[in-house]
């Protein structure tokens, strides 16, 4: 069985809810059933590769599967925590919409700047592997590994990923307890 029966079934045990310092923490009913549908057909997928004879699906209608099986969940849980958005937006004003737009590309901008002119980065995949592992985003490296068409990408984003998952586990509490 493939590992994600496991989290489908802590899933299902859990019925998606959970609390963390006294504030409940849970998906909608949508969003759990994209998760358990993504889940199956993961699991339909794992079966299909090693029983090729039951359910073989051609690589394409797979990966097609995989999208919009992710979109999917994206949406549900966009739609799903849109009305909390807007009404935290309602609150505190266009300020925090603002201030979060500047906290998340204020320290790309500059990274980018720093990277190019003072570490004379001059080829774009190397500072976008850098970049997208900074930030960990792994469906951002996935771009630049295609769009480049070369895993010259790969050792800034193996490199810059790892310092930046450190540095959040040994600096997030710090700063949680600074502020």
């Amino acid at each position: 069985m493939p590992p994600v029966s496991s989290v489908s079934g802590a899933a299902i045990t859990s019925i998606g809810q959970a609390e963390h310092d006294a504030h409940p923490v849970a998906l909608s009913r949508a969003a759990l059933a994209v998760l358990f549908v993504g889940a199956f057909l993961t699991a339909l997928d794992f079966f299909s590769v090693n029983h090729p004879m039951y359910g073989a699906m051609p690589p394409a209608a797979s990966q097609a599967f995989k999208d919009f099986g992710l979109s999917a969940f994206v949406a549900a849980v966009g739609l799903d925590s849109g009305v909390q958005a807007l009404l935290t937006l309602k609150e505190s004003g266009v300020t925090l919409l603002l201030l979060g737009i500047f906290i998340t590309l204020f320290p790309m901008i500059l990274s980018m700047l720093f990277a190019r002119y003072v570490h004379s980065y001059r080829n774009a995949a190397l500072l976008a592997g850098a970049m997208a592992g900074s930030r960990g985003a792994s469906p951002a490296f996935g771009q630049v590994l295609d769009k480049s068409e070369s895993p010259v990408a790969t050792v800034p984003f193996a490199v810059t990923y790892a310092l930046g998952s450190v540095l959040l586990a040994l600096l997030g509490p710090v700063l949680i307890e600074l502020a």
